[in-house]
């Protein structure tokens, strides 16, 4: 079912099960308004049928008990006794009683709403009726209609006042009850018993009475022997004593409840039904109203009717809205629902690949689909492309890193050695002012000296002069040494070869003479220079003596220098040390970027994999390959020469056709 039908079939479902829901409730609701009100009703009509038969009875012993007590109604039935016993029905005193008193009692039976009125004598002969029936003259105790309810009434009457139930009485040929009592004389005697017939008609004009029952209501009485003490209003025949009602709202009436129930009644229909227990002396009767659960229910039934109209008016509307909106929704997402489910399942699947219908006009969510899938293609490749350039620059960031990191230890080994020559510096500088305290001091004697110098120069001019005197001695010497040598070499040739040795002595010695003459020579020049030399130098060092006190106080100033010098480069040292420090930072640094770099790496690889969930075309390799071709042009060419450059671009030429190349 598609999602058209599903929609259709939801929308009449929501509908129908509204209106059920709706039409359940307001039909429920109603039926119970209207059986409470019915119950309502029908109890409110018992109660006051209840009340008008009891005040019915009630008056009809009061009249009896009343006229009963009368004197003239007591001489009128001693004058009747005494006349039938005298000469039955036909004693002219009889028939004179008869013209007295038949008019008068005529019209209290009439007035009254009584069928008949007997005067009946102690032995139990009728002396007399107002409606002459065949009963009048006959004996009650043994006679025809001696298990008649008159008789019974009679029998009641002789003992005290009462009232006998509904039997059917043959002389009336229809149902009667009886009222009866005793008439006494003054002396309480009793005379004869005076009984009132009542007709179903005066039971029957109350209970018939069928004003708030509608057409199919009514309300009738029931005696103990579970016959209908009243007619039927719906039958066209008497009913009374023959129509047998023990139904449950009889049959609770006589267990003495009261209530209101939903029944079957007596005729076999569902009936509302409202049943009581009436309270008359004598009699054992219960009343019933009822009325046909179809009457009731026809408000109901029409508003059941009214419902199911709406609801298919509203099945009509719900279809019709249903039209509308599977239209604004087909409308909205540009293809069917199921379509629109099927590519967005191919795209969590990772299916890129997805045929869409080019002969729809694309619109809605599935044109943004459409978007969305080649967008997708297009961000994935991307993805995939600058995850593969994330690792490759990733790699160099890690190369460049371990560079930096390599470099950085240089510089911080390179700053400890100038940190120690710093500090080697500042030892020497120590020295230096040490050393030229020391100059200090040893310039002063230094001009001490020079002045010793001087005296001593002089002294060794003096000592010069006698040395050139010697050394003239010493140049005689070697002349004659020289002479001898000569001869000493003749001497040796003469000898042959035992001279031979001797020869090379006197030409060693001759030449040590010669020797000796040319250094005696040359100490003479050497004294003379000397001398000379010796007198000039005591003429400087007595100019030097100036020259070395001003030095000593130069010194003296380098001292002064050297000690601000080494403060200098004590803070030059700190500061090496703390720049070390920072080198050291940047050293870990250095690391740290190269463990990112290389966790940068790893993910790129787990974005690549991720990636590789996708399922995109060969266009899109190819577009991802170039991508990631010019990433690392870009990437390659930051920071590098143009040769680097140029070996990139062949690099590209030998991947790619020239015609991709010039694409790119």
């Amino acid at each position: 079912m598609n999602f058209t039908k599903k929609l259709t079939t939801y929308f009449l479902a929501i509908g129908v099960i509204t209106v059920c829901v709706l039409g359940v409730i307001s039909y429920t609701s109603s039926r119970k308004a209207l059986v409470n009100r019915t119950y309502d009703q029908l109890s409110s009509l018992n109660q006051i049928k209840k009340h008008q038969l009891e005040d019915f009875f009630v008056k009809k012993m009061g009249d009896i008990k009343v006229y009963a007590y009368n004197s003239a109604v007591q001489l009128s039935v001693h004058r009747f006794v005494d006349a039938f016993n005298e000469g039955g029905l036909h004693d002219p005193q009889y028939q004179e009683w008869i013209r007295l008193h038949d008019p008068k009692l005529k019209m209290y039976v009439d007035e009254y709403g009584y069928y008949d009125l007997f005067y009946i004598s102690p032995k139990g002969d009728v002396v007399y009726t107002v409606a002459k029936e065949a009963d009048l003259g006959q004996n009650l105790l043994s006679g025809a209609i001696s298990n008649s309810g008159l008789a019974k009434a009679f029998l009641q009457g002789k003992k005290d006042f009462g009232i006998v139930d509904f039997s059917y009485y043959d002389i009336s040929k229809e149902p009667a009850a009886f009222v009866s009592g005793p008439v006494k004389d003054d002396n309480g005697t009793l005379i004869g018993v005076m009984v009132y017939q009542i007709s179903l008609e005066s039971i029957n004009k109350v209970m018939q009475e069928s004003t708030g029952l509608g057409e199919s209501g009514e309300t009738y009485l029931v005696g103990d022997d579970y016959t209908l003490r009243s007619d039927s209003r719906f039958s066209t025949e008497q009913t009374a004593l023959k129509q047998r009602v023990d139904t449950e709202s009889v049959k609770d009436a006589f267990a003495g409840n009261r209530g209101t129930n939903i029944i079957e009644g007596y005729r076999g229909i569902p009936v509302l039904s409202s049943h009581d227990k009436l309270d008359i002396n004598g009699l054992n009767w219960v009343i019933i109203a009822e009325i046909n659960e179809a009457e009731i229910m026809q408000p109901v039934i029409h508003m059941r009717n009214i419902i199911l109209g709406s609801a298919l008016v509203l099945f009509l509307v719900i279809f019709f809205v249903t039209y509308l909106i599977k239209k604004e929704i087909r409308s909205t997402l540009g293809e069917e629902p199921e379509e629109i489910a099927r590519i967005a399942d191919n795209i969590a699947k990772g299916n890129l690949n997805i045929k869409f219908n080019e002969t729809l006009s694309l619109q809605g969510v599935y044109q943004s689909m459409h978007t969305m899938s080649e967008k997708l293609k297009e961000i994935i490749a991307n993805v995939i492309s600058g995850s593969e350039n994330i690792a490759g620059a990733s790699q160099q960031l890690s190369s460049g890193a371990q560079q930096i990191s390599s470099g950085v230890s240089e510089q911080a080994a390179s700053a400890e050695e100038v940190s120690s020559s710093m500090e080697q510096m500042a030892a020497n500088i120590l020295q230096n002012s040490e050393n030229a305290l020391k100059t200090m001091d040893i310039s002063g004697r230094a001009s001490n000296s020079v002045e010793q110098v001087a005296v001593a120069s002089e002294e060794s001019m003096k000592a010069v002069r006698d040395i050139y005197a010697k050394i003239n001695v010493v140049v005689e010497i070697a002349e004659k040494t020289d002479l001898l040598a000569i001869n000493a070499a003749v001497e040796a040739a003469r000898a042959g070869d035992q001279g031979r040795g001797f020869a090379v002595v006197a030409a060693e010695v001759r030449k040590l003479a010669e020797r000796s003459q040319l250094a005696a020579s040359e100490i003479v020049d050497l004294a003379t220079n000397g001398l000379r030399l010796t007198e000039d130098s005591n003429k400087k060092l007595k100019s030097i003596v100036p020259d070395i006190q001003e030095t000593s106080r130069l010194v003296e100033e380098i001292v002064s220098a050297s000690r601000e010098q080494e403060v200098g480069v004590n803070q030059v040292n700190t500061a090496i040390q703390q720049q070390s420090m920072v080198t050291q930072q940047n050293a870990s640094s250095s690391e740290e970027m190269a463990s990112s770099s290389e966790e940068m790496a790893a993910q790129a690889a787990d974005l690549r994999q991720i990636t590789q969930y996708f399922i995109i075309e060969e266009e899109t390799h190819h577009y991802q390959k170039k991508t990631s071709y010019n990433m690392d042009l870009r990437l390659n060419t930051k920071g590098k020469t143009n040769g680097n450059y140029h070996n990139f671009n062949e690099v590209i030429h030998n991947e790619y056709s020239e015609q991709e190349y010039q694409e790119m």
